[in-house]
């Protein structure tokens, strides 16, 4: 009982750090005319999420949110997930 009220406690503290660099970096897009805070803001709130939480894995999955969240919200084409550029496939 106890482990499980840890790991539901983990979770949520993980999903406020993310909710809440989230909603910084919408206002952040508002006012500033660059974005490049925003993965900046995501790192920090994974790192966050690594020293507050009880384990690596929700500073793992934390990371890889974080990543589709700048590339679904942030990146062009807005709203978009987008996880193949044509120029990346002609570099190789």
């Amino acid at each position: 009982m106890k482990k499980s009220l840890e790991i539901i406690n983990c979770i949520i503290i993980s999903a406020v750090i993310l909710c809440a660099c989230f909603i910084l970096c919408l206002f952040i897009q508002d006012i500033y005319e660059h974005n490049s805070l925003i993965p900046a803001i995501f790192v920090l709130g994974a790192f966050l999420i690594s020293v507050i939480t009880h384990g690596y894995i929700y500073g793992a999955v934390a990371a890889v949110v974080s990543v589709l969240a700048v590339n679904f919200a942030f990146t062009f084409p807005f709203l978009r997930l987008t996880l193949l550029f044509r120029e990346i496939l002609f570099l190789q």
